[in-house]
């Protein structure tokens, strides 16, 4: 549209609010206040703009609604963090602010159109899509937070097996270093030394004991004279082992028959 169709199109109010972008005092309009079903569209092109099951009951003195009736109802151009400029995706005609979320609109910008039959039926499809939207909304939550407890579970099960095997295998090093350590330390450190009987060699100089076997020959058994009954002689092959057998006191035995 050209300016001079929206001139001759608009009354006063409308254009200064509309084309020249100034603000419309609260109280003012005729819609803050209305709330019967519907649709309000732009007044100056047509274009569809809110709904009424969208409009909220507030006390600021300008319609205002939760969002538009479809995503090529309005356009948005940001003032600052917290301020928007609401234009009609149509005709490019400035028709509200949205502050902090919610669409202010100004009545002047606004006409209202009562629902007909094919109105009514597209207000209850949007609904059950509302609802629809909300149940799939706290289904999703419901899933993230059911995984959240299996995976702080899982977590909690991970820890605690690591921390098993750590103390696992810390045992088994401790022990295997305390048998590396017995098992490689010198015989003399383990066994001390005992010097035999009789003998003169100063314990510092006794090396630890050599491994001997027992010798698998018959022990010579003593037949001397003392021992054998009066009137029987000691046959000279058993005196010659006795002999050779006994030793003066005082001299260690021989290892070879322990």
């Amino acid at each position: 549209m050209e300016e001079a169709e929206f001139k001759e199109k608009l009354n006063i109010e409308q254009y200064r609010v509309m084309r020249k972008g100034e603000s419309e005092n609260p109280f003012s309009g005729k819609y803050w206040d209305h709330f019967e079903k519907g649709e309000y569209d732009c007044v100056a092109c047509g274009n569809r703009l809110f709904a009424s099951k969208d409009k909220l009951a507030v006390e600021n003195g300008w319609p205002t609604f939760r969002k538009p009736i479809g995503p090529n109802a309005v356009l948005s151009d940001e003032v600052s963090s917290r301020e928007e400029k609401v234009l009609c995706a149509r005709c490019r005609s400035f028709v509200g602010r949205r502050v902090d979320g919610k669409y202010r609109i100004y009545s002047a910008a606004l006409r209202f159109k009562e629902h007909d039959l094919l109105g009514t039926l597209e207000d209850v499809k949007d609904k059950v899509q509302d609802t629809s939207d909300a149940l799939d909304q706290l289904s999703s939550n419901d899933q993230n937070a059911s995984s959240s407890g299996i995976f702080s579970t899982i977590s909690t099960y991970a820890q605690f097996l690591g921390g098993s095997v750590v103390g696992i295998l810390v045992g088994a090093a401790a022990a295997f270093l305390i048998c590396h350590a017995t098992c490689t330390a010198p015989l003399s450190n383990i066994v001390p030394s005992v010097p035999l009987a009789g003998s003169s060699t100063p314990s510092s100089n006794i090396t630890s004991p050599k491994r001997h076997t027992l010798s698998t020959s018959p022990r010579p058994i003593s037949t001397s004279s003392a021992a054998l009954p009066s009137g029987q002689g000691t046959p000279s092959s058993s005196t010659s082992t006795a002999s050779a057998s006994s030793t003066p006191s005082g001299t260690p035995v021989s290892a070879t028959g322990i």
